[in-house]
């Protein structure tokens, strides 16, 4: 008996459903977004690739200037 009424208590406790919907919608928009990053994903990708590419190539002359002018300065500018 102790459950029945504890679970008939707690489905009519209205105190905490704000919360709950305000959870949900986050809920929501959260797998909103996955699933358009995981549609989108592979262009996001070849874009960035592609903006990088500029950028790869401007370090690669100050890569070999650093290594040239001191032997200490041989860390190379990391770019992925």
């Amino acid at each position: 008996m102790p459950i029945k009424w504890f679970v008939a208590r707690l489905a009519a406790e209205e105190s905490g459903a704000p919360t709950i919907e305000y959870g949900l919608i986050c809920a929501a928009i959260a797998l909103a977004i996955l699933a358009a990053l995981s549609t989108t994903g592979e262009a996001l990708v070849a874009a960035f690739t592609s903006l990088l590419a500029p950028f790869r190539k401007l370090a690669a002359p100050i890569n070999t200037w650093m290594a040239a002018a001191s032997p200490a300065m041989t860390r190379r500018i990391p770019l992925p």
